[in-house]
């Protein structure tokens, strides 16, 4: 029955797809765990060079001191001198800088690491003390600070350096109370005076890992970043006003005004909520990543995803030269084959964790379609069968990296393959009498067509 039905063989063929999906399934766990330890692995050496950086201000926060009279449990009162800040704004921001990205390696796995060598220039307008509302309240003009926000303070390489009103002002690590951010460094009795404006530069080079962003503190903000990486992720609130992509690298500017980034140009931190104006800053930063445009495992991934669909065209193909060339094929042969076609994922994998993407892909693909070829020369008896099944792998792998390569036109490309699939298959059995059909061809005629 099994070797004279055609529906027979179809339902077996079936619980073969079914049993294939196993490795199948192993694979992909494979992949997950090889994706699962490059990310930890992009973790730890975040944690020793410097996690994605987000640069805030400088701003520049003035103490003030009042008078409150408070009671006691005894019911006596007295006064108690309460100290508050006033956080301004720089009118004027300028940042420009290069990223200099260069790849930090533990075994097989890599991530993007950078050095950006950046400066920030502008100025601060006349002080606003409106949001000082207590009419008591002394402002401690010589007790300014100017904070500059580093979101991962470990990756402030040598050479910061600030210079104030034309004078360089000592720098100390951590941050005032600003609402905008936790961490960084400050300098310490910057020169500030009523109605008098003032001017800053910063130089500092800052190591990161895979992107960079900049809140746009200034009432006009301006940020000009360049690097030699040619695969760039413009990320953030806003997009750049110019920018030039090349294989040489990019160059990009932004340019923000007051009313896009959210926040006030002057405030007391405790008349707002701290977590609004976090979470606005941050919604407000403007930045690239340094994307990785060919990532092994997402790539092999994908290819996964195709695994069943390329598995289920490659024995149709197979099922149909059987019952084409009157041979019969046993079914732990179509077994085998489907191992076969298992394993090239794996090989791929492997490969490409070692060498380039294109490279494993072919030498996966080759090793793969040569061994079902010759494979299937002798399950046939005949190198024409052979021939003809590594000219279906040919084409059925060479669909597959084109899918794998193509992005937005992904779909449109798998819809017309598999149309196109469809209409040669349909070409080759259009004439087959599927109920006269049978499996088994008389041995002379057998020995006739080997011949």
């Amino acid at each position: 029955m099994l070797q004279r039905s055609v529906m027979a063989r179809m339902f077996v063929m079936g619980l073969l797809l079914l049993v294939l999906m196993i490795p199948l399934a192993m694979t992909h766990g494979v992949i997950d765990e090889r994706a699962g330890r490059r990310d930890e692995v992009a973790r730890e050496i975040s944690r020793t060079w410097g996690e994605r950086q987000t640069l805030v201000g400088p701003v520049v926060s003035v103490p003030y001191r009042y008078v409150v009279r408070e009671e006691d449990p005894g019911r006596v009162s007295r006064e108690v001198t309460r100290t508050g800040h006033l956080v301004l704004l720089p009118e004027a921001l300028a940042v420009s800088g290069r990223l200099d990205p260069e790849a930090r390696m533990r075994g097989p796995f890599s991530t993007t690491v950078y050095t950006a060598h950046l400066v920030l220039r502008g100025r601060f307008g006349a002080p606003d003390v409106t949001p000082v509302t207590r009419p008591d309240a002394t402002i401690a003009w010589g007790e300014a600070t100017m904070n500059l926000g580093v979101s991962d303070p470990k990756g402030i390489a040598s050479g910061l350096r600030v210079v104030w009103n034309g004078h360089d002002a000592p720098i100390t690590p951590g941050v005032e109370e600003t609402g905008l951010f936790t961490a960084g460094v400050q300098a310490r009795a910057v020169p500030l005076a009523p109605g008098a404006a003032a001017t800053f530069e910063i130089s500092l080079d800052l190591r990161g890992t895979l992107g960079i962003g900049v809140v746009p503190t200034g009432n006009e903000t301006t940020v000009h970043l360049t690097s030699a990486w040619p695969h760039p992720g413009f990320s953030g609130g806003q997009l750049p006003v110019r920018h030039r992509v090349s294989d040489d690298g990019f160059d990009a500017t932004w340019q923000s005004a007051w009313f896009a980034r959210g926040f006030p140009a002057a405030y007391v931190p405790d008349d707002i909520d701290a977590r609004t104006l976090t979470a606005r800053a941050e919604a407000a930063a403007i930045g690239v990543d340094l994307v990785q445009p060919v990532d092994v495992y997402h790539q092999a991934e994908r290819a996964v995803k195709y695994a069943a669909l390329f598995i289920v065209l490659t024995l149709a193909v197979a099922f149909v030269r059987e019952i084409t060339s009157g041979e019969l094929v046993h079914p732990v042969q179509y077994l085998f084959v489907g191992f076969g076609l298992c394993l090239f994922y794996l090989l791929l994998v492997s490969l490409a964790e070692h060498i380039r993407f294109d490279v494993a892909y072919l030498v996966a693909s080759t090793a793969t379609l040569l061994l079902l070829a010759w494979y299937w020369s002798g399950v046939l008896r005949g190198w024409r069968q052979g021939l003809s099944m590594g000219v279906a792998l040919t084409a059925l792998y060479g669909y597959l990296y084109l899918l794998l390569r193509l992005e937005d036109l992904a779909l449109v490309a798998g819809a017309a393959g598999l149309f196109v699939m469809l209409a040669i298959v349909m070409a080759m059995t259009r004439r087959v009498d599927w109920f006269g059909v049978r499996l088994v061809a008389p041995l002379q005629d057998s020995a006739q067509e080997r011949r």
